[in-house]
């Protein structure tokens, strides 16, 4: 090999790392005696290694801004989640009878009629939306 080392030598990690970067599909389920033997053909045609491009200013750039934004917890897979669990919820309390809805409302309040007043339902809202800092990530 160019760098001296031997191919006896590298492992299956090393070996699957090679053949999948010389776009050999199935490189980490094959046994390691195989994937030597296919990394000395590759070698053996003399196949140079596929190229890639350097990032471009403008992909600099792009990166740079994106890290500079906050993420939002809303834009995020969690966020999503946590929308579409509301929406079953609606569903479903929208699908209960009347008494069905008392008993789920009380047991909401931790059954003492309590609950949790608008205000303070509203501030969890506004920070669940990403409005305030300690949402953001």
């Amino acid at each position: 090999m160019e760098q001296g080392k031997d191919i006896k030598a590298l492992t299956g990690n090393e070996l699957t790392a090679l053949l999948k970067w010389h776009g050999v599909a199935k490189g980490g389920d094959i046994k390691v005696p195989e994937k030597r033997e296919m990394w000395l053909k590759i070698l053996d045609k003399g196949n140079a290694a596929p190229s890639f491009n350097d990032w471009s200013v403008g992909e600099e750039a792009a990166l740079a801004s994106l890290e500079a934004e906050p993420v939002l917890i809303k834009e995020t897979a969690l966020g999503h989640l946590k929308e579409q669990h509301k929406h079953e919820l609606l569903a479903t309390y929208c699908s209960m009878s009347d008494m069905e809805k008392q008993v789920f409302l009380q047991e909401d309040r931790g059954g003492n009629g309590r609950g949790i007043s608008e205000q303070e339902e509203g501030k969890r809202e506004d920070k669940d939306n990403g409005d305030s800092k300690e949402a953001n990530i």
